[in-house]
C-alpha cells in the first residue's frame, strides 16, 4: 500500500497539523515507475483549491496565479530534497525537506489544499486544510511525506 501524508507546522499551537492525501491513478503510476523503473522524478507542490477524484486535470485544480509571486516548490528526486527515511508504527516512509509559499502578497483565490504535481500530470492531492480555506504565508513550513507498507 501506498500512502502520504501533508504536514504543516502550525506555528500559533506550536503543533504539526497532518493532513491525509489522496492519490491520482497517474500518480500511484509514476511512484510505482520511480521505484521499480528508475525513472527519474522532479515533484513540485503547490496550493489550490478542488475536489479531488482518481482523476484529476491540472489546468482544473483552482491554483493560485503567480501574480503576487506565488510558485510551487519543487521537490527532486534524492536525499537532498528527501531527505528522511524511517519507520512508524510498521510503516516506512521517506520525507521531504520542508518548504514555504513565500507568496509577496494574497493569493489569487481560496487555499484549501496541497498538491504533488509532476508539471503534467498531478500526482496527489491532500485533505482539506484545518476544515476551510486558510491563509499561508513565508511563516508556513510545509513537508510531504510518503508511506510504503
Amino acid at each position: 500500500m501506498v500512502r502520504g501524508e501533508y504536514e504543516s507546522w502550525d506555528a500559533k499551537n506550536g503543533i504539526w497539523h497532518k493532513t491525509p492525501n489522496i492519490f491520482t491513478i497517474v500518480g500511484l503510476q509514476a511512484v510505482f515507475g520511480a521505484a521499480f523503473q528508475g525513472d527519474a522524478l522532479t515533484w513540485h507542490v503547490g496550493l489550490c483549491d478542488v475536489n479531488p477524484g482518481p482523476v484529476l486535470d491540472l489546468m482544473d485544480i483552482g491554483e493560485p496565479t503567480s501574480a503576487n509571486g506565488y510558485l510551487r516548490q519543487s521537490l527532486d528526486q534524492g536525499a537532498t530534497d528527501w531527505p528522511t527515511i524511517g519507520v512508524i508504527q510498521n510503516e516506512i516512509y521517506v520525507e521531504s525537506k520542508e518548504f514555504t509559499f513565500p507568496a509577496t502578497g494574497a493569493y489569487s483565490g481560496a487555499v484549501t489544499r496541497l498538491f504533488l504535481t509532476d508539471g503534467t500530470d498531478v500526482i496527489s492531492v491532500s485533505s482539506v486544510l484545518n476544515g476551510a480555506p486558510i491563509t499561508y504565508d513565508a511563516a508556513s513550513i510545509h513537508r510531504y511525506r510518503l508511506y510504503f507498507r
